[in-house]
């Protein structure tokens, strides 16, 4: 799974990310197979992120991320995404977390490969 390149960069089959996204739409516990290809699920997951009625990060928090970049050092930062992140709606927060534990995981199991597609 985690080992595959372009898990995020590949797409996933269209039917079984839509199958998958039939059963997540109706099953408050899903349960994604072993089998089920890492394109397809990050197919979904992209989906989601594309189709949320309101951006992860809010459009009301928007510029005050982007400017959290322009400080000067590391701490300063990081303080700021963190208050930033305390002021977003908990669902949001909860996701943003979610995916960013996620996300970790995924680079962790990574290595830096491109092949002739980039």
């Amino acid at each position: 799974g985690l080992d595959q390149q372009g898990i995020f960069r590949v797409c996933g089959a269209k039917k079984q990310v839509r199958t998958l996204r039939a059963e997540f739409n109706t099953t408050s516990n899903m349960h994604v197979q072993p089998d089920t290809s890492v394109h397809v699920v990050a197919g979904l997951i992209k989906e989601f992120l594309k189709e949320l009625p309101e951006a992860l990060l809010t459009k009301s928090l928007y510029q005050p991320f982007l400017h959290c970049r322009q400080l000067l050092t590391l701490e300063e930062r990081l303080e700021a995404y963190k208050e930033l992140i305390r002021l977003l709606p908990g669902p949001n927060r909860d996701t943003l977390q979610y995916l960013l534990r996620f996300f970790n995981v995924v680079a962790e199991n990574c290595e830096d490969r491109f092949d002739n597609d980039g």
